[in-house]
């Protein structure tokens, strides 16, 4: 049987600095036997895609709404159009809308968690004159 031939490019030469490194030896016209094939199962993590959002307390602060709740660790939410920056690593949140006009709103929180799974809560607000 034939021993096989180790590949003349042993080395190499870094461009930026110079240094000649030397490199593991290929051999032309090696093989190897085939491995066993891995064999694994997927399993889910939840019964469905439904994300848990929870909207705690409304608070009005000045023209303002200040908003508290939980969701899952690592979602994404946005409230109103803007996205919410800071949400612990347990999932609380705090947030502030913009000032808003005196009068009745709806405020929209709308959330995707990693899975793909969306939530939505609505919850009215009255602001003063």
């Amino acid at each position: 049987m034939n021993e096989p031939r180790a590949c003349r490019h042993l080395y190499y030469i870094c461009p930026q600095t110079k240094v000649r490194f030397k490199r593991q030896p290929c051999y032309a016209r090696s093989s190897s036997d085939v491995s066993e094939t891995n064999k694994f199962t997927l399993v889910a993590q939840g019964k469905s895609q439904d994300m848990r959002l929870e909207i705690q307390s409304t608070q009005l602060v000045g023209h303002a709404v200040e908003i508290t709740g939980r969701t899952e660790p690592g979602a994404a939410l946005i409230i109103n159009g803007q996205p919410v920056p800071n949400i612990a690593k347990d999932g609380t949140f705090r947030h502030f809308t913009e000032p808003l006009l005196p009068g009745e709103h709806t405020i929209v929180v709308i959330g995707q968690n990693r899975r793909g799974g969306t939530n939505k809560q609505q919850v009215s607000v009255v602001v003063p004159k």
